[in-house]
């Protein structure tokens, strides 16, 4: 079993820690970026000198280094194969990084570094091993931050970024994704019924500042699709009819047909968890997957199934294949269309796995097992589907 990847980045790199809204604290000293967060780990980077050595020069790329990192460079052709496959970044591990990267460019008011980034995230040929846009990290990373609780502190830098780039759609996103990630602070994570009626006015101050943030931005900011998927969420929050809401979906995935998060927004909003059903969720996921089937085949299918997986409000003992409408054998070829677009990705190997296992697939599950190897994620199996249960459910000589 392969311990969490702690990379060394150089003598300047600042350890970012979250137990404190200011989030860094120099070090003048060899400092070492920990991803020891409880997410499961990606082997097939650890102990890859080239890929260390890499993320030193993508964060150096954006100053996010000090002031003696190595100077920024052109060449990302590192991070891809010769047939222009990403490599690196796998997983939440991968993710992980990315998102240190926007935290660290964020606390620091390097806006100029964050346009650039952003800019370079806005393409959708800018992905991670496993198929995921870089971009995701932008907002996942900013919610890590915000969630820590410094909220005075960060309107006060998403103030001065909005000051200095009053056109910008990654600073309105940032100033939208605040509003609302406060909103759903004052409100809690708990059923409708357990708000408060204080609480319930605060989050409907906060959530509208949001919408109305985006609205406002829409003609300079739409055209990142991190902008579609925050209205969905913001949509889906102020429990828009769902004809509206598959409306907006569909404007979003017109212009941005493969910007993953867009569905999976839209996804959350139709399943039971918010008033929807199977039924509806499993018309969406079909419709989406023919939508981009003649460039992915069915990997769509499988990217939403597994999002659907993780549904809120289901027990352990949910079965995706037994308590929805999902069909293993599209599911299944979604997968191998997936591997077949990423191969470098561990991550979506364990997924797959973990899915046949669920299916009681054992010949798919062992021949997939055995591409895996000692090559584990724990993070990438459902806790009621082990490594172990499955092991032991369909074992394999070959192992």
């Amino acid at each position: 079993m392969y311990s969490l990847t702690r990379i060394i980045i150089s003598a300047t790199l600042l350890v970012i820690s979250y137990q404190s809204p200011s989030i860094a604290a120099e070090k003048s000293h060899d400092a070492v970026v920990n991803f020891d967060s409880g997410i499961g780990n990606t082997p097939s980077n650890e102990g890859d000198p080239d890929y260390q050595q890499y993320i030193q020069q993508y964060f150096s790329h954006y100053h996010a280094l000090g002031a003696s990192s190595s100077p920024p460079f052109k060449d990302f052709n590192a991070e891809y194969d010769a047939q222009g496959i990403p490599k690196w970044f796998d997983g939440d591990t991968g993710e992980y990084t990315l998102k240190m990267l926007v935290i660290r460019l964020y606390a620091k008011e390097q806006f100029d570094d964050l346009e650039k980034l952003l800019a370079d995230w806005n393409n959708s040929k800018n992905r991670k091993a496993d198929g995921k846009w870089k971009l995701v990290a932008f907002t996942n990373g900013l919610s890590m931050r915000f969630d820590n609780g410094g909220w005075d502190a960060d309107y006060q830098i998403i103030k001065h970024w909005r000051q200095k780039y009053p056109q910008s759609a990654g600073a309105a996103i940032a100033e939208s994704l605040y509003w609302s990630r406060y909103a759903w602070n004052a409100r809690g994570s708990g059923f409708a019924d357990s708000v408060s009626e204080a609480g319930w006015k605060l989050f409907k101050d906060r959530i509208e500042k949001a919408g109305r943030i985006l609205v406002e931005s829409e003609s300079y900011a739409s055209n990142n699709p991190e902008w579609f998927a925050q209205f969905l969420m913001v949509a889906k929050a102020v429990s828009w009819p769902k004809e509206s809401l598959l409306k907006l979906s569909a404007k979003a995935t017109q212009r941005h047909p493969y910007y993953y998060p867009i569905y999976y927004a839209t996804l959350q909003a139709l399943s039971p968890a918010w008033g929807g059903d199977w039924k509806n969720t499993d018309d969406f996921i079909r419709q989406s997957s023919a939508q981009t089937k003649d460039q992915e085949g069915l990997a769509l299918y499988a990217r939403l199934y597994m999002a659907a997986s993780a549904c809120a409000g289901c027990t352990e003992k949910f079965n995706l294949f037994r308590d929805t409408k999902a069909s293993w054998p599209e599911m299944k070829k979604g997968f191998e269309d997936l591997i077949r677009q990423y191969p470098h990705s561990l991550w979506n190997l364990n997924k797959y796995a973990s899915f046949a296992c669920q299916a009681g697939d054992k010949t798919s599950y062992q021949a997939v097992r055995f591409r895996i190897g000692n090559n584990l994620i724990p993070g990438a199996w459902r806790s009621n589907y082990s490594t172990d249960l499955c092991d032991h459910q369909f074992p394999s000589q070959q192992l």
